[in-house]
């Protein structure tokens, strides 16, 4: 039962933050393999989610997509003459860190909340290019969210400045209020109003954009440089059509919206047919489509699109992510590798960039890249929670435990009402095998956010307790959420197995042994799903087919922990014992949970060996 990281499908999804260009794209959120699939560990074949956001993740193109569904509130004028700085957020002398806060679209959103959100994103993606401002683009929060203080916002982000922004009037006739607050001491540095249309709105941009950015000059000593002037296109009915796009990617969307967005891409494409932006959103739907349907007809969409793009202006961040995520999903890593690192050059000051080029790092195997990688993100924001989370993600999937917590429980410390924290301690508790500890980190994330990979885990983890009839309803509901990802769907054939129910076992192993060659279709180089297919035919007693295919996944990825774990699983169901306990060494010797062992029902053949005890005995001393 490996436990997932659901990397690549958050990573369309979250990692979309304009860099320096008209928007840009949890992630994501990104990489790892694992046992519950980031979580690292089940290896035995319950996927355990731990959601990292490359992509969620997204970026560039695929830093469009999780825009967040995010309404703003104006900040009450509160015109501070008196300075007074307030705990826990860096004053402006220690770095200028800013998040672009959704508009509030006063009146009716279907007219203008597509403008809205355009602005939002441009004005952050400009913000990209200022040499000595960190700029958390797209921030993910809830309209709920935006209830709370100015003070509260900052912190969950990472920031010390906040632009909030209201919208009225119609596309015609529209005037955007905007506010430039100073929020760790409680200062406003600009607060002004424009007026304009649909026709003249990347010229009230740019006017923004110079507004912001002459405050924050004057906000405290600043080499800030950076010339904002430039547009994704001149055309004014393109850019309108890709607004609506972005607007309907910017939520949870369903395949037929997503097909609605592609469509007002290539609108706009007919409207200039050189607007690399337009393609990047082309390249982002499809992969986004892709993670739905897991269709490889989408992923040579993606590509397509990308290559345009980059043929068109290659001097962009978002056209590098775009490329580089769509070779993720192709499991070609080393051009993944290579498209990040031109995008980290063009936006070096950007945490995003750093984290999609850790998870492309960890995902061709090159593990103190990635960590480095990931540590520069922290470098850029050490006040955003996402950079301490995808760290921890890396840590875990790496099988190092203690410095897995220590970057997750700050994530915690920082962002306390977010469910990502919770979920991710509960994953690293369940790779060390302390299922009692996982449990209450799990119900806390479910009771924020529920989602398919909290019900998914919960199961893992009655499962693992032997806890069978209660594991099944948890993985059935992951199921019915999602019925494409193959590993919701092989927990729930363990679920069915261990619960006495084999005809439906049987027929679920086979639905998911189905969804995996899907996913190998596109990249055939996944080793996660090459080990998790080898569990499935293990389960339904194909040795053959099983050892095959885990031959298979060793060789694509010789060091994964979790692969070692579960190549002990299919060695023991496979009855070669030897194997099996070889497995169980080298598993241990990585740092691999003794406890996990010691309970795991697919050992129980093993249980009554003396070598299986004396292999515990040697390790338990010693696991991380």
């Amino acid at each position: 039962m490996p436990i997932p990281t659901d990397l690549e499908e958050e990573q369309v999804q979250s990692a979309h933050v304009p860099i320096k260009s008209e928007g840009s794209p949890k992630e994501s959120t990104v990489a790892g393999s694992g046992t519950l699939k980031q979580v690292t560990g089940l290896s035995h074949m319950h996927k355990w989610a731990l959601l990292s956001s490359i992509l969620v993740v997204a970026v560039a193109a695929i830093l469009l997509l999780n825009v967040g569904r995010l309404r703003d509130r104006l900040f009450a004028r509160r015109l501070v003459s008196e300075a007074k700085h307030v705990a826990g957020l860096p004053t402006l002398d220690q770095g200028k860190y800013i998040a672009v806060l959704p508009f509030r679209v006063l009146g009716d959103r279907s007219s203008l909340g597509y403008v809205a959100d355009g602005i939002a994103e441009a004005l952050a993606a400009k913000l990209f290019d200022l040499s000595d401002v960190h700029v958390v683009a797209n921030p993910s929060i809830k309209g709920a969210d935006l209830a709370q203080s100015p003070e509260s916002i900052a912190r969950n982000l990472g920031v010390n400045l906040l632009v909030s922004r209201t919208i009225q009037g119609s596309a015609a006739n529209m005037r955007v209020t905007g506010n430039l607050d100073d929020v760790s001491s409680g200062r406003r540095l600009w607060s002004g109003e424009l007026t304009g249309s649909s026709q003249n709105l990347l010229t009230m941009e740019d006017d923004i954009y110079t507004k912001v950015v002459t405050a924050i000059q004057s906000g405290g000593s600043s080499e800030t440089s950076g010339g904002g002037t430039s547009h994704p296109t001149e055309s004014v009915e393109a850019y309108d059509l890709y607004l609506r796009g972005r607007e309907i990617m910017r939520n949870q969307q369903s395949p037929k919206e997503i097909e609605g967005a592609l469509r007002l891409y290539e609108d706009a494409l007919k409207q200039d047919s050189h607007f690399a932006l337009a393609y990047t959103g082309i390249a982002d739907a499809s992969l986004s489509m892709y993670y739905k349907k897991k269709e490889p007809f989408w992923t040579n969409k993606a590509l397509v699109a990308a290559k345009q793009a980059q043929q068109i202006n290659d001097a962009l961040p978002e056209v590098h992510l775009a490329m580089g995520r769509v070779s993720l999903a192709n499991g070609r890593f080393t051009e993944a590798i290579e498209e990040m690192k031109k995008a980290a050059a063009l936006a070096p000051n950007s945490d995003e960039v750093y984290r999609n080029l850790g998870s492309a790092y960890l995902k061709a195997g090159l593990k103190n890249e990635a960590i480095e990688a990931y540590k520069k993100a922290i470098q850029a924001g050490p006040y955003y929670w996402r950079n301490y989370e995808d760290l921890g993600d890396a840590y875990n999937d790496l099988g190092d435990y203690d410095k897995a917590l220590a970057s997750l429980q700050r994530v915690i410390e920082l962002a306390p009402d977010i469910s990502l924290g919770y979920q991710n301690v509960g994953a690293v508790y369940f790779n060390q095998g302390k299922f009692a500890d996982a449990l209450p980190y799990e119900l806390k994330a479910l009771s924020i956010t529920p989602n398919p990979t909290l019900y998914a885990n919960i199961g893992t983890i009655y499962f693992y307790q032997g806890r069978y009839a209660e594991a099944v309803p948890m993985f059935e509901k992951a199921v019915a959420l999602n019925p494409n990802t193959e590993w919701f769907t092989g927990n729930l054939a363990d679920g069915y197995r261990w619960s006495g129910q084999r005809e439906k076992s049987l027929q679920t192993y086979d639905k998911a042994i189905a969804l995996a060659y899907k996913e190998l279709q596109v990249n055939p180089k996944d080793a996660v799903v090459m080990g998790d297919l080898a569990g499935y035919y293990a389960k339904k007693g194909d040795a053959s087919q099983a050892l095959e295919w885990m031959n298979r996944a060793r060789a694509s990825d010789p060091t994964s922990v979790d692969l070692i774990y579960q190549a002990a699983i299919v060695h023991t169901l496979a009855r070669q014992a030897d194997e099996a306990l070889k497995d169980l060494r080298e598993a241990f010797q990585k740092g691999y949970s003794t406890n996990q062992a010691r309970i795991e029902p697919e050992f129980k053949s093993l249980q009554s060996l003396p070598e299986f005890a004396s292999l515990l005995a040697e390790f338990s001393g010693t696991k991380k």
